[in-house]
């Protein structure tokens, strides 16, 4: 788990909500005990928890739940414009890639995309390349899955052990976050996909106020949104920060390029947004 542990005070107590392999978990701060565990959520997790005062926000999509065409099409944006016969055929994907022809993929023979950012993770020989043993076995439609779904749920507070069947109030499947954590801001809650795609549901009822609506900025999005003055702010990893207004209607504000990666979540101290790009670190004061 990539996930931050995130402070949640509950009357005389405060508790870490802190996520693993297939759950999410909360301990006593005071003296580390574990107070209830909920299972059956992402194997593998980057986003944190947000809560309110009594519900809890977790979930992701990860590439460790899905397989074949899906999981090569995951590698991806939309822009790759990666052919049916490059997503389910190994010799078209080496056809499409392979740009020297010897038989392995290099990182930089592959798009800016999850392809070349994670491909240390399925380099498993740390040979510098992609070689058709770490390759092909994509593109297997029964290959192992790591436990566990590609999920988000929200959670009631109050309980006590094993509360999987007693406290999720709702779940989602759809649409979900891969690095990027939910926001809580005004009475919705906000997610954001790779690709460039943005949905706020009511975090009571779990209803969607607008969901998957183009953003217009593709690629990866690794930083999380933040809320402020009645305006969500989005960054993509291409350096495109979109800005909405925070209302049940999908609203574009602004658009602004950085002309920078953006990796990091901007963060707000008192009237200063302080936000890193590739090369800087900015700060707004309104």
């Amino acid at each position: 788990s990539y996930s931050t542990p995130y402070i949640w005070p509950q009357g005389n107590r405060i508790e870490i909500l802190q996520s693993g392999s297939g759950s999410i978990a909360s301990y006593d701060l005071s003296n580390g005990e574990a107070i209830w565990h909920v299972t059956e959520l992402p194997g593998f997790t980057c986003p944190s928890p947000v809560a309110s005062d009594d519900k809890v926000y977790f979930g992701a999509w990860t590439t460790a739940h899905v397989t074949g065409s899906t999981r090569v099409e995951s590698l991806f944006s939309e822009d790759d414009q990666l052919t049916p016969e490059q997503l389910a055929s190994f010799p078209a994907f080496m056809d499409r890639f392979d740009k020297n022809k010897d038989g392995k993929i290099a990182p930089m023979e592959f798009p800016p995309s999850r392809a070349r950012d994670a491909f240390n993770f399925n380099d498993q020989d740390q040979s510098g390349y992609w070689e058709k043993k770490e390759i092909a076995p994509l593109f297997e439609n029964s290959a192992r899955s790591l436990r566990g779904r590609n999920i988000l749920v929200s959670i009631s507070a109050g309980g006590k052990g094993d509360i999987t069947e007693t406290h999720v109030n709702w779940e989602k499947r759809k649409a979900l976050p891969y690095v990027a954590s939910p926001l809580l801001y005004q009475d919705r809650l906000y997610y954001v996909k790779k690709g460039g795609y943005l949905t706020a549901i009511h975090p009571i009822s779990g209803e969607p106020f607008f969901e998957s609506k183009k953003i217009g900025a593709s690629g990866e999005y690794y930083a999380s949104p933040i809320g402020v003055d009645g305006q969500i702010l989005v960054a993509s990893k291409e350096g495109i920060i979109t800005l909405f207004k925070a209302s049940d209607e999908f609203e574009i504000i602004k658009k602004i390029d950085m002309e920078e990666s953006i990796l990091s979540s901007p963060a707000i101290v008192d009237d200063t947004l302080y936000l890193r790009t590739g090369s800087h670190l900015w700060a707004f004061r309104g």
